[in-house]
């Protein structure tokens, strides 16, 4: 007699099939939660974790990368919640002046670095993105990923023009694709491994020590401002 987990395992049903893709997401994101890196992330560590043979994760995700870029997609989900809820709480003030106009783009920059310092998750794969989560994956399945990308940027960039139209909305596009790259040293730089952070205790490297919120901040509100001086002339 075949017992019900077994019977699960060899449903095809698309209902079926989903809730399989959800248990493996959702091992995968404890897995490296509980690890250093992502790098740490073992198809066979997470099979045991599912209770299946790894040649059947594949019937699922075509390799570790495609489960890391689809856990980075559902952060960016939850992060633009997150973020709209911020803006809708931001307090509207009049941009009369370049003083009020470069005070807001800052106030902007520090909420976005802000919104990101709360979802270490998020900068961890971020961080990747371009040298490990778009790697060993399908060419239709990164095509998917930047097509979601486009339309993701221009929804913030059309809430950011709706909270404060300084910029047209595909200066805030552009503001935001350049946010990423910093995104992406800045958080690496940010959060050193280890060994790193152990070396940068020492006095004559205090210079190199790095803090994330603060220098993305500084990235984005120099980015910012930028863009505003290229569109007023």
């Amino acid at each position: 007699m075949t017992d019900e987990k077994d019977s699960f395992k060899r449903a095809r049903s698309d209902e079926q099939k989903g809730e399989r893709r959800e248990e493996i997401l959702e091992a995968a994101q404890a897995l490296l939660l509980e690890s250093e890196t992502e790098r740490e992330l073992s198809l066979n560590d997470l099979a045991r974790r599912v209770g299946m043979a790894k040649s059947n994760l594949y019937r699922y995700f075509e390799s570790r990368e495609a489960i890391l870029l689809e856990l980075l997609r559902r952060e960016w989900t939850g992060w633009l919640v997150d973020f709209e809820e911020t803006l809708r709480c931001h307090e509207r003030v009049p941009l009369v002046n370049d003083a009020a106009r470069h005070a807001f783009l800052d106030k902007l920059a520090a909420m976005l670095a802000k919104s990101f310092a709360a979802r270490p998750f998020l900068g961890r794969l971020s961080a990747i993105l371009p040298t490990v989560l778009e790697h060993n994956v399908e060419a239709q399945t990164v095509f998917d990923f930047k097509r979601d990308a486009v339309e993701f940027f221009r929804r913030v960039a059309a809430l950011l023009y709706e909270t404060a139209p300084l910029l047209p909305p595909r200066r805030y596009e552009e503001l935001l694709h350049l946010s990423l790259t910093a995104l992406v040293g800045a958080w690496s730089f940010g959060h050193p491994s280890p060994e790193v952070r152990a070396v940068l205790h020492r006095p004559e490297l205090a210079s190199m020590r790095r803090d994330f919120e603060r220098d993305f901040t500084r990235h984005v509100s120099l980015l910012a401002r930028a863009l505003l001086a290229e569109s007023d002339c």
